[in-house]
């Protein structure tokens, strides 16, 4: 048998999962309270570390986050998150960044995609050793998530032609009320 819990048409979040699941256990449906537990876990996985690092063709992409509780409200269920990105050209070309692409959920599943160009209104241009560090924020309705992407890149030849693209990953990283605050150094860009 195959349970899905859905919501108006959606797959259900953790509060109503984990609703079924207490149901499915009180009715001693095992098989079924197995599945939600699973989909539960994906949906609230055990602690993201609120750091990743990446590597994709030569570009190191490092990233930490932070909880801004001075520019949250938990009340209205808003909860600001910061995240540092530095990213490192640790291959033999230079690279451009042109565009980002996020994925960002919170901790009921709901997932928000993201796409733009540059970062911070920055294209930033990376020649071999060369770093970019920049801090942006994403707002959550609940005090857990994660958010993780690519970056798309361009490669240039040693006569400045443009050469190939890439998607730079940038590994999933936790953004947790848990994990504590920016330190006051670091805000801003």
């Amino acid at each position: 048998m195959q349970l899905r819990v859905t919501l108006q048409g959606q797959t259900a979040g953790a509060p109503k999962l984990e609703a079924a699941l207490a149901a499915a256990v009180a009715e001693q449906r095992f098989q079924d309270a197995a599945a939600l537990r699973d989909k539960l876990r994906q949906l609230r996985p055990s602690k993201i570390p609120t750091t990743s690092n990446a590597w994709t063709q030569g570009v190191c992409v490092q990233v930490s986050s932070y909880f801004l509780p001075q520019q949250s409200s938990p009340r209205t269920g808003s909860y600001i998150f910061a995240y540092r990105i530095t990213i490192t050209n640790e291959g033999q070309v230079p690279v451009k960044l042109l565009s980002r692409h996020w994925m960002i959920a919170d901790g009921n599943g709901h997932m928000e995609e993201v796409k733009g160009p540059g970062v911070v209104g920055q294209f930033p241009l990376l020649r071999p050793g060369e770093s970019f560090q920049y801090t942006s924020a994403a707002p959550l309705k609940t005090p857990q998530g994660y958010m993780e992407g690519t970056f798309e890149m361009v490669t240039f030849t040693a006569s400045g032609a443009r050469g190939e693209h890439f998607q730079a990953q940038v590994a999933r990283f936790g953004l947790d009320t848990d994990a504590g605050c920016m330190p006051a150094k670091q805000h801003g860009r």
